[in-house]
């Protein structure tokens, strides 16, 4: 992989992390409602599943992607749902102050769910499994090529998702007050609705 090449891929790699989509609402939901701790593994799982379709690309995984397409869609509803779920959830929560500290979460499940919601989520597919050859030949990459892209692309996840967790996490301190918290749940609750919707609704 050439050094343009890889310029391309990072800056490629940078508006996708930074755009809007499923994702980055889950995230930026949980770093409000439970803390950058939680927030941080999700985009742990989340991570995962980026990775997951990457090396999907390099091994010709999008070949039986498309022949398992039945299983994909199943997969989609399920984060649609669970995402839909945790929406409720937002909405219905309590709107008395709350202790700031890191909110307890079982961190096998928030990776799980960070996992379901990339391997979900068609822009992702589409990113890794269609735009990817267009930085690289896959069929003549190198086992440093393979690990050079996987490096690249976690270094980039983690900083433009992990600004966004830190930034929202900063905001708890100024809602933990009863109507703050109202519209909090609300936002939040609209947020990881509007997630649910765009995997749902996604080809």
């Amino acid at each position: 992989m050439t050094f343009e090449s890889s310029l391309a891929f990072i800056v490629a790699m940078i508006v996708f992390a930074a755009s809007p989509g499923p994702g980055n609402f889950a995230v930026i939901a949980q770093a409000i409602s439970k803390g950058s701790r939680s927030a941080f593994a999700l985009l742990t799982g989340i991570t995962f599943g980026d990775l997951t379709y990457l090396l999907g690309a390099f091994y010709g995984l999008g070949y039986i992607a498309s022949e398992l397409e039945f299983v994909f869609i199943v997969i989609k509803y399920l984060g649609a749902a669970y995402l839909l779920w945790m929406a409720y959830q937002a909405f219905t929560s309590s709107t008395e102050a709350a202790d700031l500290e890191q909110v307890k979460a079982k961190t096998g499940r928030t990776l799980i769910t960070g996992f379901t919601i990339s391997i979900s989520n068609p822009k992702v597919i589409v990113f890794y499994l269609a735009f990817l050859p267009t930085f690289l030949d896959l069929k003549a990459a190198t086992s440093a090529d393979i690990l050079l892209v996987m490096v690249l692309t976690v270094l980039v996840i983690y900083g433009v998702i992990g600004f966004y967790i830190v930034s929202a996490a900063k905001l708890r301190t100024k809602l933990n007050q009863p109507r703050a918290r109202r519209w909090f749940n609300r936002i939040t609750g609209g947020m990881l609705t509007a997630a649910g919707i765009a995997i749902a609704t996604r080809s």
